[in-house]
Parts: structure tokens; C-alpha cells; sequence
């Protein structure tokens, strides 16, 4: 930070009060636009990265502030996208199996085969390994310093304007 960021050059300290004010009144506003716009980047990336068939499921929540009073965005697979569609698709659910992958070998009291509609059919299909392909962890993680940027220059920009006229 440059050294003359916080000067004190105010005609009075009513005047400095109130520009305190002003900023603790925008404050919220532009952290929670800068959290949208880093959470939309996030977002993107792992659309990007997912798999066709669950790139829908994967979005942004609304911006949150906790008790603490942090401000965060949820981004991925929301509980929505865990819901069954008529053919009892849930992209939420495949794409967490992607994400993580599958063990070849199921427990002892697991059948090793399971039931899944195809084309409206039940079919009974053997449970084999699924190799895993992060999508959402690596989204996240291929954007991180991209999306805090955008977060602190919008906080910075809110700064300066509050602080120098």
C-alpha cells in the first residue's frame, strides 16, 4: 500500500466521519459484488471443467454473510441438482462420482451390481472403477488467486473512492 493511502488531509473531522459513514454504507454493496463476480469466474471454470452431462448443475448460490459476519459465495453442485428427473438422473450425484471417482470393489453387504434406467428401462449393470476427474476442487483451485483479485480491486477502488473525494 502506498504510504499517503490513509492521509489525513480532511478539512474537519466531521468531515472524515463522514466519509467513514459513506463507506461503511458501500462496503457491503461492493464486497458482495466483488463476490459475485469472483463466484461467477469460479463458476465458469468449472463448467468448463465438468463433465457434459452435469455442466448445468454446477452454479453459484447466492452470497452469504455468516454470524461472524464473513462474506462468502457458494459455488458447484447445489442441493437442487441432487433431485431425480423423470428418469431418475441426478447430475448432482454423477457429478460427485466423477469428481471423486468409485472403488472397483464394493463393501461385503453391497451387491456388487447396481440398477440404473436407460432409455426408460431398468438395466442391472456391474459396479466397476470410476477414475476420478476433479472438476470442481480444480475449478476452484485454477482460478483461487484470479477471484481474489477481483475481490480486492473492488475493495481497494470502494477505498480510494471513499477516502479521496
Amino acid at each position: 500500500m502506498p504510504d499517503d493511502f490513509f492521509s489525513m488531509e480532511f478539512k474537519s473531522i466531521g468531515e472524515l466521519i463522514k466519509r467513514l459513514d459513506m463507506f461503511d454504507e458501500k462496503q457491503s454493496t461492493a464486497v458482495i459484488n466483488a463476490m459475485h463476480k469472483a463466484g461467477d469466474m469460479i463458476e465458469a471454470e468449472q463448467k468448463r471443467l465438468a463433465p457434459e452431462c452435469t455442466r448445468d448443475s454446477v452454479k453459484q448460490s447466492k452470497v452469504y454473510t455468516t454470524k461472524k459476519g464473513s462474506i462468502g459465495v457458494t459455488v458447484g453442485y447445489q442441493a437442487d441438482s441432487f433431485n431425480k428427473d423423470e428418469n431418475g438422473f441426478a447430475p448432482g450425484l454423477v457429478g460427485t462420482v466423477m469428481e471423486y471417482g468409485r472403488p472397483g470393489q464394493s463393501p461385503e453387504r453391497s451387491s456388487p451390481t447396481m440398477t440404473q434406467v436407460r432409455n426408460g428401462k431398468e438395466v442391472e449393470v456391474s459396479k466397476g472403477t470410476i477414475q476420478p476427474q476433479p472438476h470442481i476442487r480444480r475449478g476452484f483451485d485454477n482460478v483461487r488467486e484470479k477471484a481474489v483479485e477481483i475481490v480486492i480491486d473492488t475493495i481497494m477502488q470502494e477505498l480510494d473512492k471513499a477516502f479521496n473525494g
